[in-house]
């Protein structure tokens, strides 16, 4: 007796084989990632899995117009365990999408584009300069280490790391914080 499961989530009771690659495994994963060609036609990724594994023609369902989520939810749970929870999942059915509340500036938001940096196909829109960054409706300052003057991040980023580690913020980069950190145990213990 066989059956398909999400794998991720089946609790293994007993011994059994796993097919990961059998021919009714990619068939199947081609009628999923059919349906997610519908749902984010822009999707390069998602283009090149179909290509991967012959997914069917999906014609008949409307594709949403410049549409790259696939609704995985990784941005959302990324922004949730960092404990700021600026975005999640809004309205139901075939009108679910990824957002800030109402569609609003969060204000809850850092800029600190680990949502950006999670999505598997890009879907969340940002751009950053030499000064500022811009992300879900809202724009950040870039803040700049002290010592070497590389951007480390926006101001409500950083001092949300601070206040989350119970710390001043440092306005370092990580290679400026390793040279710092070098230089107070070369002289604590003498070493020059």
């Amino acid at each position: 007796r066989s059956k398909i499961v999400v794998s991720c989530i089946y609790p293994v009771e007993q011994p059994c084989e796993v097919y990961t690659d059998s021919a009714r495994v990619r068939e199947d994963r081609g009628a999923v990632l059919m349906l997610l060609a519908a749902r984010a036609p822009e999707s390069t990724e998602i283009k090149a899995l179909c290509k991967q594994y012959g997914a069917m023609d999906g014609s008949r369902f409307a594709p949403i117009e410049g549409e790259k989520c696939i609704m995985c939810g990784l941005c959302a749970r990324a922004c949730a365990s960092l404990g700021t929870g600026a975005i999640s999942t809004v309205m139901r059915g075939t009108s679910k999408k990824i957002s800030t509340p109402y569609d609003e500036p969060s204000s809850a938001c850092i800029g600190c584009l680990s949502c950006a940096k999670i999505c598997p196909t890009r879907a969340i829109d940002f751009a950053e300069d030499e000064k500022k960054r811009s992300i879900w409706g809202r724009e950040f300052e870039l803040i700049r280490c002290k010592e070497c003057g590389a951007p480390i991040g926006t101001k409500e980023e950083i001092e949300y790391a601070a206040m989350r580690c119970g710390e001043e913020p440092t306005y370092l980069c990580p290679d400026c914080r390793k040279k710092k950190m070098a230089d107070v145990m070369a002289h604590a213990y003498g070493v020059e």
